[in-house]
Formats: C-alpha cells, structure tokens, sequence
C-alpha cells in the first residue's frame, strides 16, 4: 500500500512537471530584400523628366500617362500628366475617386498631399 502511494504520488508530481512549458519570446523579425545597387537612367518627355533605376521599365501608354514597372519587387508606379488651369479642386477629386474605386481592393490604402507653391507642382502619393 505504501509502495502504491509511493507511486501515485510520483506521477502526479511527473505529472505537474511535465505540464509546464518554458516560454520564449519570439525573436524580431526583419524582412530581408536583395536588390542590385540601382544605377539612375533618365527618362524625359514633354511634361516632365525624372530619374529611375535601372531595374525598372518605363512603359509609355501616351504623350501624358506611363508607367514604371519593377518586376523583381512585382510593384508598378502610374504616373498621369494633366495640366492646370484654374480646374485644381476638381482634379483632385477626380484622383480621390480613383484610389477609392481602388481601395474596394487594397485594404489601408494612405494617401499623402505633395504641393509645392514655388514650382507649381501638385500631386497625391498613395502607398
């Protein structure tokens, strides 16, 4: 009887033991991307001219839309040229109705106001 108790008594306290799990916690994580060193190509039309990289490929749609495509990161840059002339307001409303058609697919879509009074350049960045 005594053996039996004993024994009993053993494997609960095995029992206990057993059941308790060290915790770790887990290390920071950091998103790791290689990408050759990017050499800037220039690109010019008409409207404008800007720098790009040369992972990317310019793809001109017409004399005032482009886009700038870089298929090792599967990521594309739309870029649209309109002019100003006093119709400002509605050009932005026009380009809010655009991301919003497209937030029905991309969830917490930011947008970001660029003006720059001195140049006259107005635009809105969206990640």
């Amino acid at each position: 009887m005594m053996n039996r108790c004993i024994f009993v008594l053993l494997i609960v306290v095995l029992a206990f033991a057993a059941c308790k799990d060290n915790v770790y916690p887990k290390p920071k994580a950091m998103l790791r991307l290689e990408y050759s060193k990017p050499e800037p190509k220039t690109f010019e039309t008409d409207q404008f001219t800007f720098e790009y990289s040369e992972m990317a490929k310019v793809k001109v749609k017409n004399s005032s839309s482009l886009t700038i495509e870089y298929p090792e990161m599967k990521a594309a840059i739309f870029i649209n040229y309109r002019s100003v002339e006093e119709d400002l307001d509605k050009l932005m409303i026009d380009a809010q109705k655009l991301s919003v058609e497209h937030a029905k697919k991309a969830d917490d879509m930011k947008h970001k106001v660029y003006e720059n009074e001195e140049r006259k350049v107005y635009g809105v960045f969206y990640e």
